[in-house]
């Protein structure tokens, strides 16, 4: 990970952090991924159940709302960025968040 990314990521993260988003919104229940996709009406983390799949959580990162925070992030801070920064930036997020959905989601069945 370039220097660039590890900037924009920690310009995201603080981002995310201030507005109270870092923690996936529940978007409702679906049979099948169809009813939620990446636009600007999903959060920018989010997940849903899946009747379809016996109720089960699917989390998800509404990539393009990401990738323009980030980029608005880092023209505020006059930081330099291109495209492959950006995705690297949002992949490190959704990593990230994803590890710590999974931790929550096992502890809640024990």
């Amino acid at each position: 990970m370039t220097e660039t990314s590890k900037q924009l990521f920690g310009l995201l993260f603080n981002r995310l952090n201030e507005g109270g988003q870092l923690f996936p919104v529940w978007v409702g229940a679906s049979d099948g991924p169809g009813k939620f996709g990446e636009d600007e009406d999903c959060p920018p983390i989010y997940f849903w159940t899946d009747r379809s799949r016996d109720g089960a959580p699917v989390l998800a990162f509404n990539r393009p709302l990401l990738e323009r925070i980030c980029r608005e992030e880092a023209g505020r801070a006059s930081v330099y960025f291109d495209d492959e920064a950006i995705g690297k930036a949002v992949a490190l997020l959704s990593d990230s968040i994803s590890g710590a959905f999974l931790e929550t989601l096992l502890e809640a069945r024990k």
